[in-house]
């Protein structure tokens, strides 16, 4: 017990020290509100337009019944309790009673929309449950997972690792060219590519923003670019704003969230801003039977994991493999 509360103290010291840091001259001063629900949701699961599970950042759906019950592995409830520390946004207060932690979400307008909670279980093979208010989704932190899963790992690991370009072509609109792996793909979470455009826009100027990913999915980028040093090599710098798609009604109109992928700033900046942002476009991966989906907000991609292709006009990102696909 005492182990646990440790853990416990020292990560929600860990976001209270976060959410501290300095902010920018040009961020906007009013608190940022946004769905609790919604942002912890989008840090699970990947939606397109019309509201329809793309594809699951953290963990699988094992039961095709219910595409909204995730199953994350796990080797222990500590491992459980650092996951949801992840998928919060920054400065969320928690209660704690026992094990059980809990996380009071509020709506845009500051209305209760239920509690997030994650707390130990019982049942075999199981070490937590993590419950999200009324949403349709519930996740699983188990200790059991498919047999395979240690042999399609060592392949991904191998085809697939952090630094690998992979080339695609024009897919649903959503864009060509170079992707960098920059989270490898394991059965706990999925992988992560992506690609930064460096073209500067307004937020008027930028596009769909339904393409756009998610407040929650960038700051995941980050803490993927966070634990791979050798990413400026690859990237080059990324200190700019890359505009999300979530916003907010202020009392001079539309606010749009940017964030930093350097640092992890974010700012709120006015739909009429003539302030730069940028896009990053990403793609989702996890092996899916015999072939390797890939998935966005925007578009879905399939392509048979024994045919990966050298690609001969990638950058040079250093050590590893490269590795390219079709559609």
């Amino acid at each position: 017990m005492k182990k646990f509360l440790c853990i416990t103290t020292l990560a929600l010291a860990a976001v209270a020290v976060f959410s501290c840091k300095e902010q920018n001259p040009d961020q906007t001063v009013a608190e940022a509100k946004f769905s609790d629900m919604a942002y912890l949701t989008d840090g699970l699961i990947v939606e397109d337009a019309a509201g329809n599970i793309s594809g699951y950042v953290y963990g699988a759906a094992l039961n095709e019944a219910n595409p909204y019950e995730i199953f994350v592995p796990v080797n222990s409830y500590d491992e459980a309790v650092h996951i949801f520390l992840k998928l919060l946004p920054k400065g969320a207060q928690l209660t704690t009673n026992g094990k059980t932690l809990s996380w009071p979400m509020t709506d845009r307008k500051a209305n209760p929309e239920g509690e997030a909670v994650l707390s130990p279980s019982t049942a075999p093979g199981e070490a937590g449950t993590l419950t999200i208010g009324s949403s349709r989704l519930s996740v699983h932190f188990v200790s059991v997972w498919p047999e395979n899963a240690d042999d399609i790992r060592d392949y991904m690991n191998a085809v697939y690792p952090v630094g690998t370009v992979v080339s695609k072509p024009d897919v649903g609109g959503f864009g060509e060219g170079d992707y960098v792996v920059v989270r490898q793909w394991t059965p706990q979470e999925c992988g992560i590519m992506i690609q930064p455009l460096g073209t500067d826009y307004t937020c008027e100027s930028i596009g769909d923003k339904n393409s756009l990913p998610s407040n929650n999915f960038v700051h995941q980028v980050f803490l993927a670019l966070e634990a791979w040093p050798g990413y400026s090599e690859v990237l080059g710098s990324l200190d700019y704003r890359y505009l999300t798609r979530l916003s907010r009604e202020a009392s001079d109109g539309t606010e749009w969230c940017a964030v930093n992928l350097k640092h992890d700033g974010e700012y709120w900046l006015l739909s009429s801003s003539a302030t730069p942002v940028r896009r990053v476009l990403f793609y989702c991966f996890a092996p899916e039977g015999d072939q390797l989906k890939c998935w966005s907000a925007t578009a879905v991609v399939k392509f048979d994991l024994d045919k990966p292709v050298t690609s001969v006009h990638v950058p040079d990102y250093g050590d590893g493999e490269n590795g390219s696909w079709t559609k």
